[in-house]
């Protein structure tokens, strides 16, 4: 969704692809170095940026993946990088003037009459331990993802009006990097030659890929859109999709069947059932109340020893070492959610009227892990 967005500063002159890092004045946590500040706009779209800190909305395992700092140099190595993706939101933002949310509701979501997009849904993800730059989580319905698919087919047209550039369109959907054999990548689309689907193999295909097996595969010579959807919010993804997408590509090539007969899908069931995904008022409170609750908590038969409470600005962060952290957002003057790990937070008052401890809800599963406050 971010690099649709940026055809209309770079065409009207506002942002260029070979813009560099430094000349953008972008730095980070603990400093870039000369090198990574050399990095353009093009690689950090191609993910070559070869600049490999730490980044916003990673696991333990992907950070210990990561190539080490100053390992390629920019423009020469393909990295799936959540710092680049995050960094151009930012970039954007400051060439723009506006949000990167607010950008694709005026410039996306209404001309193409998304019937589910609502800014309120969508919101960053800090981890300001690790980087200045957050990952931007968008909350998008299968129809309206499948209108975004077709405005891609139909190279930025809807309704007679041109929405993104036809010539952004072909850019951002052409290969830019080899990933591998058989799998390039463009401005953060993945990009498949003729041969990857076994049962139409001279079909080529694009697709973004989202986390938990989100998926929105445009087949342009087959005029098919192909929307899969995995449930993310409480972590459950849903492996391999490929040969779904191979079946329905083959049935919209194929020659019809004569006498073509059914057969009944065989459904595997989520773990537990979902309850409905709904998010509280968030309420605006006073510095003087935040700071009320900053400090460190021990838990008691929690999946780690201690939690910190840290205030920034108008709002508190929760930070779980090892694990990250997540915005916290209040509903009470004393109780708070999180959107990224679907969290109710609690604090708890002794007779004093001070903070002594936390009660910290998993909307998931029910679970309930209990805290103790050690220190201010």
């Amino acid at each position: 969704s971010v690099s649709s967005m940026f055809g209309r500063p770079i065409s009207q002159g506002q942002l260029g692809l070979d813009r560099t890092l430094a000349q953008l004045g972008i730095d980070d946590i603990g400093v870039l170095t000369d090198e990574e500040k050399t990095a353009r706009v093009e690689h950090l779209l191609t993910a070559t940026s070869g600049v490999y800190h730490p980044a916003a909305k990673t696991t333990p395992e992907w950070d210990a993946s990561t190539p080490p700092r100053g390992s390629h140099p920019p423009g020469t190595y393909f990295w799936y990088n959540n710092w680049d993706f995050n960094t151009l939101g930012t970039i954007f933002e400051q060439q723009a003037g506006l949000s990167v949310f607010e950008a694709f509701r005026l410039w996306i979501a209404d001309p193409l009459g998304m019937e589910d997009f609502h800014i309120a849904d969508n919101f960053y993800e800090y981890e300001r331990r690790k980087s200045m730059y957050p990952a931007y989580a968008f909350r998008v319905s299968t129809r309206d993802m499948a209108r975004f698919g077709q405005l891609f087919l139909q190279r930025g047209q809807w309704a007679s009006e041109e929405v993104v550039s036809a010539d952004w369109v072909d850019l951002s959907t052409r290969s830019h990097v080899n990933v591998e054999p058989g799998t390039g990548f463009g401005y953060m689309w993945w990009v498949f030659p003729a041969g990857k689907l076994p049962s139409s193999p001279t079909l080529s295909l694009y697709g973004a890929f989202g986390s938990g097996g989100q998926r929105i595969i445009v087949i342009p010579d087959a005029e098919t859109v192909i929307v899969h959807r995995g449930e993310t919010d409480f972590a459950e993804g849903v492996p391999n999709t490929w040969e779904l997408i191979d079946r329905i590509a083959l049935a919209k090539v194929s020659d019809p069947v004569a006498e073509p007969t059914l057969t009944s899908f065989t459904t595997k069931p989520f773990s537990y059932s979902f309850p409905p995904v709904t998010f509280p008022t968030r309420i605006q409170l006073p510095a003087e109340v935040l700071d009320r609750y900053v400090g460190q908590y021990d838990l008691i038969a929690g999946p780690v020893p201690t939690i910190e409470i840290d205030r920034l600005d108008d709002f508190l962060i929760l930070y779980v070492p090892g694990l990250g952290e997540a915005d916290l957002f209040p509903t009470t003057e004393r109780e708070f959610f999180t959107r990224a790990a679907m969290l109710l937070v609690e604090f708890e008052l002794d007779a004093k009227d001070d903070v002594s401890g936390v009660v910290i809800t998993d909307r998931a599963n029910g679970e309930v892990v209990t805290g103790t406050r050690v220190s201010p």
